[in-house]
């Protein structure tokens, strides 16, 4: 049970913190409805730590059991970070004023200095099973990680990645705040596999702020992932549904104003892999989709040549991808892992293998390819039943 793990993890003064934060939000939210507050004491009662690496940054999952509303965040945004954060937080923690909370309890992410070398690959094992794999890699600081299951009434079941530093809270278990701060978690996740094998993740690219503007709804950057997880089959259907939005918030760092644009990764159980950017080129910042097996951080609309492309950087990873499969007899899932540890950098925090056939998801995190975590049926495996490789 959750409160033994606490006791365990974090000893009785954590567990009784968090009682009485329990007891003071029962009190202090009844205009919030018996039904809403119960699905989120729940879901915080889900979290854990799951993998305890004897530092600050450890891994961690939660079990979102709350009806989170991303039509109604999505409405309420307004063309700025701000706006939309606070969106996400008013719905995931009840709580209008909690960003503020958050923000005056932390300060504000400094990005200055960050260096970001992520990298993904999508291939047909020769079993005949699709894999993304790809590393995560975040040079401004360690992070802890936040494995995320998600099952939305009228969507598509999910295991997400959120990157915990990203919102403040790379210690969830130890206070009030900082487990409240986690019912964040549908709303940050920047990997995912979903039930119908669609796999996505996130990588940095050089631009300008992104902000279409042609008449449309609009999409805020870190919540196009959790759209494509809950509501996409397939590739084409995650590319239509973002073609559908203004698409807009290459995120800005608040305090030095340095800004940090993205694209994604998309691949299906079909094998169809695209890489969904908005040129740079293109004053209108048009929503393009190119098919690739690969990318790390520079644009590939550029016909997949990387000399080619005048934004961005890690071609070398690039090449290191593909020469793992090339060098290899046939490709298979160690080959697959071969790739990705190839690729990896100093600041790799986590890495995934997403076989979108299966729809098993196995993560390795601070380079630990002894003691993966894997979920086959969006269900954890724990680590003393894993394999070694």
């Amino acid at each position: 049970m959750f409160f033994d793990d606490v006791f365990r993890i974090g000893g009785r003064l954590e567990a009784a913190c968090f009682l009485i934060f329990m007891a003071a939000w029962l009190l202090l939210l009844p205009s919030c409805g018996p039904d809403k507050f119960a699905s989120r004491s729940q879901t915080m009662s889900t979290l854990e730590r799951i993998k305890d690496d004897n530092g600050v940054y450890d891994a961690y999952y939660i079990d979102v059991k709350y009806d989170y509303d991303l039509d109604k965040v999505i409405s309420e945004c307004q063309r700025n970070d701000m706006s939309c954060l606070e969106a996400a937080y008013k719905d995931s923690t009840l709580d209008s004023g909690f960003l503020a909370v958050l923000l005056a309890l932390y300060g504000q992410q400094n990005s200055n200095g960050m260096s970001f070398a992520c990298s993904a690959f999508s291939k047909r094992m020769a079993a005949g099973d699709w894999i993304m794999g790809r590393n995560y890699d975040w040079g401004a600081s360690d992070s802890s990680m936040l494995l995320v299951h998600c099952k939305p009434k009228g969507g598509y079941e999910s295991i997400g990645i959120a990157c915990l530093s990203h919102i403040f809270d790379n210690e969830p278990l130890s206070g009030s705040v900082q487990t409240k701060a986690a019912l964040m978690a549908p709303y940050c996740c920047i990997d995912g596999i979903n039930e119908k094998g669609v796999s996505i993740c996130t990588l940095m690219v050089n631009a300008e702020n992104l902000k279409q503007n042609t008449g449309k709804p609009v999409l805020y950057l870190p919540f196009l992932i959790r759209m494509v997880l809950d509501r996409a089959a397939t590739t084409q259907q995650a590319v239509e549904l973002i073609s559908q939005y203004d698409v807009f918030g290459a995120l800005q760092d608040l305090t030095t104003g340095t800004i940090i644009d993205y694209h994604f990764y998309i691949s299906d159980a079909s094998g169809d892999a695209r890489v969904v950017e908005f040129d740079p080129d293109d004053p209108a910042r048009a929503t393009t989709a190119t098919g690739s097996d690969r990318v790390t951080n520079f644009y590939v609309m550029d016909n997949n040549d990387p000399a080619g492309s005048d934004y961005g950087y890690g071609q070398d990873r690039y090449q290191a991808l593909k020469n793992a499969f090339d060098n290899a007899p046939e490709a298979t899932e160690d080959v697959g892992w071969t790739a990705l540890h190839n690729a990896w950098q100093d600041s790799t925090i986590w890495s995934f293998m997403a076989n979108n056939s299966t729809r098993e998801f196995t993560v390795e995190y601070h380079k630990d390819s002894q003691h993966r975590l894997v979920f086959k049926d969006f269900k954890l495996v724990k680590q003393d039943e894993e394999t070694e490789e």
